[in-house]
């Protein structure tokens, strides 16, 4: 039997309804996953996931109160072709610029800051013997012109804002 909703707060309370995917705006991601598990929903979440690491402990902590899952919906790790890239590196030598190396030592993030969104951007991440340099280009015209998309949800504070905050914090650890 297929229902629809026109509210997803009327969905969660539907007991047939045992998992969430949630493929919102970004600026919505957070809300919704919060209010999905209070409901006791397991969730996937489109990326990005949520804006700060706070964000996501606190879902991964809610998760685990209610028994839920709660997974970023990124499945090309899980890829048959990407599972045989892993398994057969060691073929190719040593290897200095592929993130496939497990939990960095260190990680910073430069984003093209466009009305306050990222939209795209290079991610260095630091390996005791390597370094892993990604870029990801997510640049459209017409990107979503609307203020209110650029803040977290009942936030003021923009994307921009708190980029310019992470930016400030990595360099006082650096120095």
């Amino acid at each position: 039997m297929s229902r629809v909703y026109d509210d997803y707060l009327e969905m969660l309370k539907d007991d047939q309804v045992d998992t969430v995917y949630v493929a919102t705006p970004s600026s919505m991601h957070y809300q919704m996953c919060l209010d999905s598990l209070a409901a006791g929903k397991n969730v996937i979440c489109e990326k990005p996931f949520v804006f700060t690491t706070e964000e996501a402990l606190e879902l991964k902590q809610l998760a685990d109160q209610k028994g839920c899952l709660i997974t970023e919906a990124i499945t090309n790790r899980y890829l048959p072709a990407f599972k045989s890239l892993a398994s057969d590196l060691q073929l190719l030598g040593p290897v200095h610029v592929v993130s496939l190396f497990g939990a960095p030592l260190d990680v910073h993030y430069f984003p093209n800051l466009q009305k306050g969104v990222d939209t795209s951007g290079v991610l260095v991440l630091a390996y005791d013997d390597k370094q892993a340099s990604l870029t990801a280009a997510k640049d459209f015209p017409g990107l979503c012109p609307q203020p209110a998309c650029h803040r977290r949800p009942g936030s003021s504070q923009g994307l921009h804002a708190l980029r310019k905050k992470q930016k400030k914090q990595n360099r006082k650890i650096k120095n």
